[in-house]
């Protein structure tokens, strides 16, 4: 375990990886979940890497951690929208395990850009090669959603 080594570098295991770019997630069909879109950007990463935009895999050992996100999506005013964040055992082929779940509506503010506003916090277990994404759904209509530059996704050994 890493837990408490002070000897050598880079042992507390943490990733954060933050949107830098924005991109239309297309959803097709209302109560579908589909993967969210937009460029994640590593900004630290330590014992994770992303083996692909926007999948997060543990790369060392294994262990509990403190998910943390904020991700800002941008919508329709008032749908109502839900974000996930699924876990994979077998290297992103399937991805049936619920990590978290959170949902709100888009508040309907003045000017151009309604947005909801969904903070993540749950802890997960994940062994070496485990991957985590994100998913969103709109559960009122199949209107595309947008998350906003700047969200973050960051875990952490517990």
């Amino acid at each position: 375990r890493w837990k408490g080594n002070t000897g050598l570098p880079n042992t507390n295991k943490y990733f954060k990886a933050s949107c830098t770019t924005e991109v239309a997630t297309t959803i097709a069909a209302s109560s579908t979940f589909y993967v969210l879109l937009g460029t994640f950007t590593e900004d630290s990463e330590v014992h994770f890497d992303m083996p692909s935009n926007g999948e997060f895999r543990l790369i060392t050992g294994d262990g509990a951690f403190m998910l943390n996100s904020d991700l800002v999506i941008e919508g329709t005013a008032n749908d109502v929208i839900a974000i996930r964040v699924m876990k994979s055992t077998d290297g992103g082929s399937t991805w049936p395990t619920e990590v978290s779940k959170i949902r709100r509506q888009i508040n309907n503010v003045v000017g151009s850009r309604d947005v909801a506003f969904f903070p993540l916090s749950s802890i997960v277990t994940l062994a070496k090669d485990d991957r985590l994404r994100i998913e969103v759904e709109n559960q009122t209509a199949a209107r595309n959603v947008t998350m906003e530059i700047d969200s973050y996704f960051i875990l952490s050994e517990v």
